[in-house]
């Protein structure tokens, strides 16, 4: 079976390592200054997930 990007959760798998290097870099504080950071990463890492599995389907067509 050939892997197919389509059906990767790029918008989950992406926010999630955006979660991650936001909580890194907030030095991994969890008091509510601390968790900025890891919001940003967030929402970074889901636009560049929604970004990313847009590219992957007009590259398919």
């Amino acid at each position: 079976m050939a892997f197919n990007p389509n059906y990767v959760p790029w918008m989950s798998l992406l926010g999630i390592i955006g979660l991650g290097i936001g909580f890194a870099i907030g030095g991994g504080r969890t008091d509510p200054q601390g968790m900025i950071p890891p919001l940003y990463g967030l929402l970074i890492g889901s636009v560049v997930g929604v970004l990313v599995r847009i590219a992957l389907r007009r590259r398919q067509r």
